[in-house]
């Protein structure tokens, strides 16, 4: 069972509720692991892993961030994060949890894991709050790949349409979803894109809480967050002995297991952080939480907590190793 919470109010200009939530540990809890969801998707959608991993000693927090969620669909904002500044408002939201979960757990270690775009998220939060946390996990982060790039130069394009309108094409475009309309027999995978990234104009679809389109505003925000958290700067401020978990899936289509091992490994050794552990799962792609054989995963993730937990609770020093 999780809590359900919207006491905090955002820091975007609309002062919404944020919603996030709590899955108690039914034992004495040894750590508190805090999601941090990626684009096109929502808290919720790791319920089963919150599950998992409060059975396992570990209080389980997710947050729903600004233009995802039942309450962004309620509002028909899906996919669309308004006249804001993105990495500030993004980063003092997921502030505000922290520091809310930590008043009520102030003596366990506080790791955050961060997904995708939220993985984003976090390395701009850990430029001004490294101290407040334990520990990190990066799942689907890149280096400045050349898609960032890229996307910078469309941004210019991006910013003067309608920052509402939902951009199917450029969804399909990145996410796989071209040529489905031309599938006469579509699997089921293929029925939901068909579905959701090519609605007729004359129907009124529901979109889904994950799968669905960014509008252009999204996508603004989006190369505005992955620019900034893989700039030359990003790992200024951040505290060079906080432990790191880096994971990736070797069939990732968004980043190669070249581009992961070689760029991503060498942003981290030049930025001097000492203890560091990479991690390339073979057979699995972007989603290393979901679908089959997540458990192996859990299983690593929940290893690297209970020692990061008993390095600080026994007051150890941190085994200061850049790959292992």
């Amino acid at each position: 069972m999780y809590q359900h919470n919207d006491d905090l109010i955002s820091n975007s200009p609309t002062h919404y509720p944020i919603d996030y939530y709590i899955f108690p540990s039914g034992q004495a809890p040894k750590a508190i692991l805090h999601y941090v969801h990626g684009m096109s998707e929502h808290a919720l959608r790791y319920k089963p892993m919150g599950e998992r991993f409060a059975k396992k000693g570990i209080v389980f927090v997710c947050h729903d961030q600004v233009g995802h969620g039942p309450a962004a669909r309620s509002r028909g904002e899906l996919g669309y994060f308004g006249n804001i500044d993105s990495q500030t408002v993004m980063v003092d939201d997921l502030h505000q949890v922290i520091h809310k979960v930590k008043r009520r757990y102030p003596h366990l270690p506080y790791i955050i894991l961060g997904h995708s775009m939220g993985s984003y998220v976090t390395r701009l939060f850990l430029k001004k709050y490294s101290t407040e946390i334990d520990g990190v996990i990066l799942s689907g982060t890149s280096a400045h790949e050349y898609w960032i790039s890229f996307g910078r130069l469309a941004q210019p394009i991006l910013d003067p349409l309608d920052p509402k309108a939902t951009n199917y094409f450029l969804h399909r475009t990145l996410f796989g979803g071209l040529g489905v309309k031309q599938i006469k027999q579509r699997n089921e995978y293929q029925e939901r894109i068909y579905r959701y990234w090519y609605p007729h104009p004359d129907e009124n679809i529901t979109p889904p809480l994950d799968g669905f389109a960014f509008t252009n505003d999204g996508f603004s925000h989006l190369i505005r967050l992955a620019y900034a958290a893989t700039s030359k700067s990003w790992s200024r401020g951040i505290r060079k002995n906080l432990p790191f978990f880096v994971m990736h899936g070797a069939l990732d289509p968004m980043i190669s297991p070249f581009t992961f091992q070689r760029n991503l490994y060498e942003d981290f050794k030049s930025a001097n952080f000492q203890n560091v552990r990479f991690e390339l799962y073979q057979g699995r792609g972007h989603e290393l939480f979901l679908y089959d054989h997540e458990e192996v995963v859990y299983q690593d993730i929940l290893t690297w907590i209970f020692n990061l937990s008993y390095v600080l609770e026994n007051n150890l020093p941190y085994p200061f190793t850049f790959f292992h």
